[in-house]
């Protein structure tokens, strides 16, 4: 009797065991992959910084000619002038006590009236920028 009871509980923790074994054995190979990718990273000072491997696809056969890439401008060039919008990120600007922006384009003075920012719906903080008189940015 004594004997069976041994087969049986043999039996019975084999299938916990053989999990056991191979979840160590899995998560101790994920933490020297992830050890060893982190001192890659450490080394090589991309430390802090997002690591992003993309390879540019191929382009297909069917595809037509490719759009060339947009170039950025100065906003100052722009006829229409330009929009600045901030985030409030400490959340004390409120409609009595607004943003004020000063620039070189209005002496440094972060008192000047016409260069108050507005509040938008996303809390958000905007101005509309004319062009500059000067051809400076």
């Amino acid at each position: 009797m004594a004997m069976k009871k041994w087969i049986l509980t043999g039996w019975l923790l084999t299938p916990v065991v053989v999990v056991a074994g191979l979840w160590l054995a899995v998560d101790r190979d994920a933490a020297k992959k992830s050890r060893a990718n982190m001192a890659m990273k450490i080394a090589g000072g991309e430390f802090g910084r997002p690591v992003i491997n993309i390879q540019p696809a191929k382009p297909a056969a069917t595809e037509g000619p490719k759009e060339a890439a947009p170039q950025l401008i100065a906003p100052e060039s722009l006829e229409q002038g330009f929009v600045l919008v901030v985030k409030d990120l400490a959340g004390m600007a409120k409609s009595d006590s607004p943003i004020h922006l000063a620039s070189s384009h209005n002496g440094w003075d972060p008192g000047d009236k016409n260069q108050v920012l507005t509040s938008r719906s996303d809390l958000r903080w905007q101005i509309v920028m004319p062009k500059p008189k000067i051809n400076a940015p």
